[in-house]
């Protein structure tokens, strides 16, 4: 696994979320496109 994979999996929207990443992702608030607009920048 590789940034780019990562990157690459992040625009065609191909990947999940576990329950855990999104209660800590709301406990602070953050959106998925957030996260995902960080990783790809």
């Amino acid at each position: 696994m590789t940034i780019n994979w990562i990157i690459s999996k992040i625009k065609e929207n191909d990947y999940l979320s576990s329950k855990h990443a999104d209660d800590e992702r709301l406990d602070v608030n953050l959106m998925i496109s957030e996260i995902e607009e960080v990783i790809v920048a």
